[in-house]
């Protein structure tokens, strides 16, 4: 059996994968959580500290163009998705970072930022 293309992968769409991913794993979880705790295996599952497209670009021998083509974009999602919400990152995996550091806020307009 062989691994998925690129192409295959990004005709599946995300909300699918996402979807074939949750089908695989719910028994898993499943099984993780009453012998750990729901609680505990969910918020161990948050903090694996990977980024697939920056893998994806090192890969592809052009890592430089991670930064660019991904994660400049987060911003302007989250401002797209509710303009009362202030995003702020200053490391990333992509360039390098142990971690991405995301940092939401949301602020009511007019009013300034809650520290």
């Amino acid at each position: 059996m062989s691994a998925f293309t690129d192409t295959e992968l990004n005709a599946l769409g995300i909300l699918r994968r996402r979807t074939i991913e949750a089908r695989i794993l719910a028994p898993v979880l499943q099984a993780l959580g009453e012998r750990f705790g729901r609680e505990a295996v969910l918020t161990e599952a948050a903090r694996v500290i990977r980024c697939r497209y920056a893998e994806m670009y090192r890969a592809l021998g052009v890592p430089e163009l991670g930064a660019l083509l991904s994660c400049n974009r987060d911003a302007a999602l989250i401002e797209g998705f509710n303009p009362e919400v202030t995003f702020e990152r200053t490391q990333t995996l992509m360039q390098g970072a142990s971690h991405c550091d995301f940092r939401y806020q949301l602020t009511r307009r007019g009013s300034p930022p809650a520290l």
